[in-house]
């Protein structure tokens, strides 16, 4: 793949961090949300699928984990692109919901709830807390953490309700009503065999 050359750093020469070369614009590694997505990931496998490899090609074919971070990124932007004037993202919307909701849970419930790993939920509970939207409590001793919604918090969940609309909208234009049926019937947690 082409690599695109070193751009020049705004920063000072003290703060630079070594260059890390990335990728050209119109990569298939860098997916945008212009309406053009569903066919970037379909290039993509066609791609692969040129390759001499039929287990590359198998795999670049059937992966669910492929299809799954590519959803997950394209939805990500959206989402953080309609709400960054409100200065909270995606995943932290859905946090301050999840709070919202339970009246108080703890961190550990929150990270099992949402399949997340301990370090970036308390990256997440952290902006919560310091913009006033989250009180982190302790209720019996340090070891029992309660995180409650807050005045602030709850305001800003009703505030945000216009640029979340506007996400939800612009989800479905960029990956059709299609494409999202099978994913909103899907349970919200781990489902239970028994």
């Amino acid at each position: 793949m082409p690599m695109s050359p070193p751009r020049p750093s705004r920063r000072s020469p003290r703060s630079r961090k070594p260059h890390r070369p990335t990728r050209a614009r119109n990569s298939v590694y860098r997916v945008r949300t212009t309406g053009m997505a569903c066919l970037e990931l379909l290039l993509y496998i066609q791609l692969c699928m040129s390759t001499r490899s039929p287990t590359a090609q198998r795999i670049a074919h059937e992966c669910l984990v492929l299809r799954a971070r590519w959803l997950s990124r394209v939805v990500s932007r959206i989402y953080d692109e309609a709400l960054r004037p409100h200065g909270i993202k995606g995943a932290q919307l859905n946090l301050l919901v999840a709070i919202a909701l339970t009246g108080g849970v703890s961190p550990g419930d929150l990270a099992a709830r949402f399949q997340m790993e301990k370090s970036t939920l308390s990256r997440n509970v952290r902006r919560l807390v310091a913009n006033g939207w989250v009180l982190a409590t302790n209720q019996d001793d340090a070891r029992s953490l309660t995180l409650v919604l807050t005045p602030a918090g709850a305001r800003l969940i009703e505030q945000i309700v216009p640029a979340w609309e506007q996400a939800q909208a612009r989800t479905r234009a960029e990956l059709g009503d299609d494409a999202l049926a099978g994913l909103e019937e899907l349970p919200l947690g781990p489902s239970h065999s028994t």
